[in-house]
């Protein structure tokens, strides 16, 4: 019987929506460079491109080799420990997903002590229109707990397909063409003729 018992509970976990509002995901990441926000702060000045290679386990499930970026304009700061991301699942194997999502985009929630604004503006948009689904996550790096971010399912492809039919039509993003580096952001302006080559891309 307890052999039975836990098999069941283990199923009952695998099926969990990652995006449930009453899950909070576990993510952790692995990056084999011990400076790997010095790193991903380089790479945020290339664009949204560049990426940096790392291991993910996602509440046990473990995906080798994603491509992790950091993301956001207000939001993002080389000065600041916890900053947004967006991880490609598929960035090194193609088709590898959680639960069917290949990108998973984490907000800082840096502007907003409650912690409610965007998951549950999510929540009421979805009454009325197609939006993405919102929750929060745990996120470890190298072992060491980040924080807790609003975990926020992307606009994609897979988003298009689900709600209208169609990935292939019109897709307008707004998304600035060049970013204005100031205030606390403008030290990088001095350091970018120094930025290392990226990682490549591994096939």
């Amino acid at each position: 019987m307890c052999i039975l018992s836990c098999g069941a509970n283990k199923n009952l976990i695998a099926q969990s929506d990652f995006y449930d509002i009453d899950h909070i995901p576990e993510i952790r990441l692995q990056f084999p460079q011990s400076n790997w926000d010095d790193v991903l702060d380089s790479l945020y000045l290339l664009g949204e491109d560049y990426r940096l290679a790392a291991d993910c386990t996602i509440d046990g499930f473990a995906y080798a080799k994603v491509g992790v970026r950091y993301k956001g304009f207000s939001s993002y700061s080389s000065s600041r420990n916890k900053n947004p991301l967006n991880i490609d699942l598929d960035y090194a194997f193609s088709e590898q997903a959680h639960q069917g999502f290949h990108k998973i985009k984490l907000s800082n929630v840096i502007q907003d002590p409650s912690f409610v604004r965007e998951v549950l503006s999510y929540e009421v948009a979805r009454k009325y229109m197609p939006a993405s689904k919102a929750n929060y996550a745990n996120v470890y790096i190298n072992d060491t707990l980040i924080g807790l971010y609003t975990n926020v399912e992307a606009v994609n492809g897979k988003f298009l397909d689900e709600h209208f039919g169609a990935s292939n039509t019109t897709f307008v993003k707004g998304n600035p063409e060049t970013i204005d580096l100031n205030g606390e952001n403008a030290i990088q302006l001095h350091s970018i003729q120094s930025i290392p080559a990226p990682c490549p891309k591994v096939q």
